[in-house]
């Protein structure tokens, strides 16, 4: 990687890049500085320092003419340095919202108020929705693309993620969270019948596209609808003899013990199926099985769904279940994947135990067994495949009466099904493979780039993707800094301990945005998460993280060139000493809840009176974490001195690192009140070249380190805010 010195301004960026030799002649000349400037004599430092000679040195090297004048020079000056980008809401970090008394992302501060916040749940419908981004996990609605009624069914299709997301994991209708057994897209999915619940296997039909350029449309919207199969239809046929016989199989009753159940005779292997009768065949594109509720069998089991025309001479696959482990009352949910022109007389499903303990006295048990035919049946939006778009489409059966429809989908004219999904891919400068330079304006290339990611909540690596996104930052991926994003991302990534004894994630971002949102809100509300910086140097961009930093230079005496303007406190309305936290909260059914308070008594007592702030973390998910970032945020709030001033422009060559963002060491004698540790928010070349002018925030790298989860973590309980 080519090193371009920090006073090189982003302008001169495009022009290096053309000509590579431009590039090592800046970076010999700042290592040429950074050796010399040491041993020379304070004449040799006078005439290094000089306006014109600095300045006609660094232009000429990006192609000013040397003859350029002082005042030319001077008046480029504003374009080279480097600063924290303040467009992302980094004040953040040093002060709470004036006059709504919060820390961090306040409403006023950032709008945080309508960034994630728990009306993105709820299933909209509007003619042009708000294309919805999910980054890390988050519980969602969508946006409705079109609602049918075809009796006995109400179909409902949603717009989950305006970019392809990584999986679905979680269904929830109301408050009732359904259960299955795999959430793979491109399927039709039945629920497990779970005991004690309605009858969601035979009501409730869900499928998932994950949102691939090219996906196909929904298969629940296909031209051919599925239809169940009434027991009463042809005959059954099989091994499974035992118990209650063949027809117990075929009885709709779904949820009943062993004893009530068809079984084979002493056999691990066995079949049941149909003869659908003379001259009679069926397009069985779908099945849908059920253990016995006393968890029989307890082996491993494998299935295969079989056709045939001559009662099995020849014998067709249609579809193979890979051995699997159930529980009682389970239900499974198949598609053959059969097309329309496939059609059998007979139809059986094989199970095959693969050990001796598939059930008492090695018997094969089935509770319940239901057959679905493909058949015509024509409804809109067939061909709808919102290409690039992740989708989630259900199939409701409005029950045989008005307590049945209760019973399944609550008190409401029509269901509100919730989804737990893994947001979209993210590029990690850390992951051998992933594609970090692609071309924004080539959909090829993004898509490309994109296939090469992975799913991660880390807030670094959220933070950095929203800066590369075209409705996000809009910073072209060759102007992030990777290197130092992997830094943060390690840094988010340490486990950190709770007082229950298990570790979690430092930081993360979990949450939605929406693209009628402002980029500068949401930058703002996400670097809350981390408390972190957004970062510009050299004409390139990172997220920083609340990593611990270590002093880079030493600001003494001898380097002042100018006036000091310091403070030596915050003022009172910009302190806090009790800090309440709102963030979304898992337990609460990822609802915004109010978390523990943090009151500092000793700090009220220190300042005479309450002084009350809010911290908005819309994109943290866990209490532990919130608590974490809470008492970050109160010790920061309390560091309150800054100094502007102004420094020879040695104090570059001895950096260890770029100084923007970096810690740095005053260490006055003349201005000792004012020594300590400080954050470089902000340099740039003063007016003649030899001096560098700082904005310095106070700092304490023990901030981030001093949580202990054994005294400091709380209970998450409601609050109670009456107190004062």
């Amino acid at each position: 990687m080519t090193y371009l010195p920090p006073h090189v301004s982003a302008w001169a960026i495009e022009r290096v890049k053309r000509d590579p030799r431009l590039a090592a002649e800046i970076s010999a000349a700042a290592r040429r500085l950074k050796r010399d400037y040491p041993r020379m004599t304070p004449e040799e430092r006078t005439l290094r320092a000089d306006p014109i000679t600095i300045g006609t040195a660094i232009f000429a090297a990006v192609g000013v003419a040397a003859s350029t004048t002082a005042a030319a020079i001077v008046g480029a000056a504003v374009l080279i340095g480097a600063s924290i980008a303040v467009n992302y809401a980094v004040a953040a970090l040093t002060q709470k919202s004036k006059g709504s008394g919060s820390l961090g992302n306040s409403a006023d501060q950032v709008g945080a108020a309508s960034i994630n916040s728990p009306a993105i749940k709820y299933n909209e419908r509007q003619p042009i929705p708000s294309k919805r981004i999910i980054y890390g996990t988050a519980q969602v609605g969508g946006a409705l693309f079109f609602e049918q009624v075809k009796a006995p069914f109400l179909f409902q299709g949603f717009l989950i993620c305006a970019k392809q997301v990584t999986a679905f994991r979680k269904v929830w209708i109301g408050s009732q969270q359904i259960s299955f057994s795999t959430l793979s897209p491109d399927a039709v999915l039945t629920p497990l019948g779970i005991t004690g619940q309605p009858n969601y296997p035979e009501r409730l039909a869900v499928s998932f596209r994950l949102g691939s350029r090219d996906q196909a449309a929904d298969l629940l919207l296909q031209d051919d609808e599925l239809v169940k199969l009434s027991g009463s239809n042809g005959t059954p046929i099989g091994t499974l003899t035992r118990g209650a016989g063949l027809a117990a199989a075929f009885d709709g009753v779904v949820y009943k013990p062993f004893a009530s159940c068809a079984a084979t005779t002493l056999s691990t292997t066995g079949y049941i199926g149909k003869d659908w009768g003379v001259g009679v065949s069926r397009k069985i594109a779908y099945f849908v099985f059920t253990m016995p509720t006393d968890a029989r069998p307890v082996g491993t089991l494998e299935f295969y769904l079989e056709g045939s025309n001559d009662n099995f001479a020849t014998v067709t696959t249609l579809a193979h279940v890979p051995p699997a482990t159930y529980d009682g009352g389970e239900s499974k949910a198949v598609q053959s994947g059969i097309d329309t022109s496939t059609a059998y007389r007979f139809h059986r499903l094989r199970i095959v135990a693969s050990n001796a303990a598939a059930g008492p006295l090695g018997i094969v048990t089935l509770a319940q067994l239901v057959f679905y035919e493909l058949v015509g049946a024509v409804l809109p939006y067939a061909e709808f495949r919102q290409r690039g778009i992740a989708t989630a489409v259900l199939r409701y059966h409005y029950g045989i009466d008005y307590n049945e429809f209760t019973q399944l989908w609550g008190q409401v004219q029509r269901p509100s099904p919730y989804f737990l999904v893994d947001g979209v891919a993210l590029p990690d400068p850390r992951q051998p493979g992933h594609i970090l330079d692609w071309d924004p304006s080539d959909p090829d290339s993004v898509a490309e780039a994109e296939a090469s990611w992975s799913w991660s909540n880390n807030a670094a690596l959220v933070q950095t993707h929203y800066l590369t996104q075209r409705y996000g930052g809009r910073i072209n991926p060759s102007r992030i800094n990777w290197d130092k994003v992997a830094r943060a991302a390690d840094w988010d990534d340490g486990l950190v301990a709770c007082k229950d004894g298990t570790f979690i994630k430092r930081h993360t971002i979990d949450g939605v945005v929406t693209l009628n949102q402002s980029p500068a809100d949401v930058m703002g509300a996400m670097i809350s998460a981390n408390r972190g910086f957004v970062l510009e140097s050299a004409g390139k961009m990172w997220p920083s993280s609340s990593v611990p930093r270590s002093a880079v230079a030493a600001i003494r005496d001898e380097l002042l060139t100018g006036a000091i303007e310091y403070r030596a406190a915050k003022p009172k309305r910009d302190m806090a000493n009790r800090v309440k936290v709102r963030f979304v909260a898992q337990e609460r059914e990822y609802q915004t809840a109010d978390g523990p308070v943090l009151d500092r008594a000793d700090l009220r007592a220190a300042d005479g009176e309450l002084l009350d702030a809010t911290l908005e973390l819309p994109f943290t998910m866990d209490h532990r974490r919130a608590q974490r970032l809470q008492k970050a945020f109160l010790e920061t709030a309390r560091l309150g001195r800054q100094i502007v001033c102004t420094c020879d422009v040695a104090l570059l060559a001895e950096c260890a690192d770029d100084l923007i963002g970096s810690a740095v060491t005053f260490d006055s004698v003349l201005f000792a009140q004012a020594n300590g540790t400080y954050l470089c928010t902000e340099w740039g070349f003063a007016d003649n070249f030899a001096s560098i002018a700082l904005t310095l925030i106070e700092y304490d790298a023990s901030i981030e380190t001093d949580y202990l989860a054994a005294n400091d973590e709380q209970p998450f309980v409601l609050a109670d805010l009456t107190v004062s």
